[in-house]
């Protein structure tokens, strides 16, 4: 029998004391006309021990809490069935509901201590149906999301059977990377192909992610323009620039897109997904496929497409992301000791992103504290990725005091009290999917943990564990290629040999099914409901969601940054500096369009302490410069002022220069 704590459902929750094993919350299949009247008969019977009218309509009234949240968990065990159901009720009452109720049916002898109960029951309930019915402007709750889960909830007992799968082989050393395709196989890439070719076709609707995507723009330009690398960014924080510490291999990828369309790195920005979509997928397929069957790689890729939040990223453009396709190829050949192999993409991972090849490095350090015999091999390969990383680390390293975190004290969001901090860094971008994490919890009893190949993807989950305190939501995005292996577990005796064609398309449909997440929104949680991934990349490739595209609904949209640079253009000259009071965001893509000098950032985890401080207190005063928000009253007032849009330009200093030109390279 499970623990109390965690009963046959995917989330912890709260079973009375004095459920039985035959009256548990949990029956079995075979009881259709179990009914739970514990709750009823409680109630009940405090209502019979008030005799008066008056009484009775009091209690009805102060008890509503109580019994709608009865009602409540009734209505999900009517719908979900009795499996999953009261997972669904501790999710639509954040646990806090359900525990009240919990607490209200359980059965304490002292009469004082039992009216101290009922009260903080009361309250219980009284905040999980606040979390279930607060409609999603409030910012909170939106428990009520959780019915989208009954269809998942629904096949709770059909995921109890332990999936069919090969014994692993008896040694990983060597193993051929190699293997038969199955048609299920040719599934899968397909589905990846058409995916690509989708991105081709429609690459226009792509505009570049604000800010991240317009730095990455911005530096493949500089490359193509000098033919190097810069080492000193002097685009951003004018007048003071600062080093370029960002790994190169995404700027260089982004200015090699460019070359087939006359160096237009805009163009280049949009093909950049060509390359990182495939790269995530085949790698998690193949990840999957290698260790496993050709079921366990479809399924594995479904499921990572499903969740958004690792979707999201690939049309995006995130550096990360193809860090992600190299680590999945590292497990592969450190599992199977190829030295280069796995020091080449360990090295690759380095020039693509700084924060995720030392995670995985750890990850295999935990593996190597079981398995012995990989200890010398991982510093072997270490060695070998840090020599081949060494050309641009040097460059790092000499600029290492530059380094911070972006949620230093002073941030474009305002100031946060030191105590603050870690909340803010634990909840930022935090996105849980619940559906994966039911599928996860639920392959906890079904997993042979002693194999080999299940050890070594959760030990390079627990490496990732330091992004979970420090980037919050990041944590499960990168990580999301090991738990779609883990998620496929359940599911993979629905593709049992011999296969039957059927159920390939019904899978293939249920990928396309809404997600429920948990979402941290402002520092407090509430859920959310999101497309599937599959099913957004349709839509944003038509250009239907803007907001994901980077085009609309956030700071400014592409085109509003393209008419304004052309402004920016004509009034001003290349070397004045345009200021956007801290606005990073709106600073990056204007930027990028007027090839201007901006006194704003990204990536503020590299600057000088004063860096802002600086800027604020000398952008007021610069002779020549150019100023734009959407706060009229931010634009000093000698400026000559603009309107353009939702926008305000102010220009002091003002001289007219042919579109087109650009500003000079000063050096460090």
């Amino acid at each position: 029998m499970a623990p109390a704590f965690l009963p046959e459902s995917c989330t912890g929750g709260f079973r009375p004391k004095h459920y039985t094993d035959e009256s548990s919350a949990e029956p079995s299949h075979s009881s259709s006309k179990w009914k739970d009247t514990h709750g009823a008969k409680r109630m009940s019977t405090v209502y019979s021990r008030v005799k008066t009218v008056p009484g009775r309509i009091a209690l009805c009234t102060l008890g509503l809490p109580i019994l709608l949240n009865d009602l409540l968990r009734r209505l999900f065990r009517a719908l979900a069935g009795p499996d999953w159901s009261d997972a669904g009720y501790r999710l639509a009452t954040a646990f806090i509901g359900a525990g009240g109720l919990a607490l209200f049916e359980a059965p304490i002898a002292a009469r004082w201590l039992r009216w101290v109960a009922r009260i903080a029951a009361w309250l219980m309930c009284l905040i999980g149906l606040a979390w279930f019915a607060l409609p999603p402007w409030t910012g909170l709750g939106c428990g009520f999301l959780a019915l989208f889960l009954i269809p998942y909830l629904r096949q709770g007992a059909r995921l109890r059977a332990a999936p069919l799968q090969q014994p692993e082989p008896a040694s990983w050393v060597g193993r051929r990377l190699t293997f038969r395709l199955e048609p299920l196989d040719a599934v899968s890439l397909g589905i990846v192909f058409l995916m690509t070719v989708a991105i081709v076709a429609f690459r226009r609707n792509l505009y570049p992610m604000i800010p991240d995507g317009y730095y990455h723009a911005t530096v493949a330009r500089e490359i193509l323009r000098g033919g190097a690398i810069p080492l000193w960014d002097w685009w951003e924080f004018a007048p003071f620039g600062r080093p370029h510490l960002y790994p190169p291999l995404i700027h260089i990828l982004v200015a090699a897109l460019s070359l087939p369309y006359g160096g237009d790195v805009l163009e280049g920005t949009r093909l950049l997904p060509v390359i990182l979509a495939p790269s995530a997928y085949l790698t998690t397929w193949y990840l999957a496929r290698w260790l496993f069957d050709a079921r366990r790689g479809f399924l594995a890729l479904l499921i990572v497409g499903f969740d958004s939040t690792f979707f999201t990223p690939t049309f995006q453009g995130l550096p990360s992301i193809l860090a992600n396709a190299f680590i999945a190829l590292f497990v592969v050949f450190f599992l199977s000791k190829r030295l280069w192999a796995s020091a080449v993409m360990l090295a690759l991972a380095l020039y693509t992103h700084m924060g995720l090849p030392p995670l995985a490095v750890l990850g295999m350090f935990f593996f190597s504290v079981w398995r012995r015999e990989y200890f010398r091999f991982l510093l072997g390969l270490t060695a070998l990725a840090v020599i081949l990383a060494l050309p641009w680390y040097s460059h790092v390293w000499t600029y290492r005091a530059w380094f911070g975190h972006p949620m230093r004290d002073a941030t474009p969001a305002g100031w946060f009290s030191p105590a603050v901090i870690p909340v803010l860094k634990l909840l930022w971008l935090l996105d849980i999917n619940l559906v994966f994490a039911m599928l996860v919890v639920r392959a906890r009893t079904l997993i042979p943990w002693s194999e080999t190949r299940y050890k070594v993807l959760l030990c390079q989950i627990a490496g990732f564990l330091p992004m979970f305190a420090e980037y919050g939501g990041r944590f499960f995005m990168h990580t999301a290629p090991m738990w779609s292996v883990f998620a496929a577990v359940p599911l993979a005796r629905f593709l049992e040999r011999p296969l039957r064609l059927k159920k390939v398309p019904l899978f293939l449909l249920l990928a396309l099914c809404p997600t429920l997440f948990l979402h941290a929104e402002n520092g407090l949680p509430k859920y959310r409901l999101a497309p599937s991934g599959w099913m957004f990349a349709p839509i944003i490739l038509v250009g239907g969601n803007d907001r994901i595209l980077g085009q609309a609904t956030g700071p400014i949209s592409g085109a509003e940054a393209q008419e304004l640079a052309r402004f920016i253009k004509g009034a001003s000259s290349p070397t004045q500096t345009l200021h956007f009071f801290g606005d990073a965001a709106l600073g990056g893509a204007i930027g990028f369009f007027a090839d201007r000098p901006i006194d704003a950032g990204a990536w503020h985890e590299v600057r000088q302490e004063d860096t802002l401080q600086l800027i604020e207190s000398t952008a007021g005063d610069d002779p020549t410069g150019c100023y734009i928000s959407v706060d009229r009253s931010k634009i000093p007032e000698d400026t000559a002022i603009t309107q353009i849009g939702r926008f305000f330009v102010g220009v002091r200093g003002a001289g007219a220069s042919p579109t087109g030109q650009t500003a000079p390279v000063p050096q460090p």
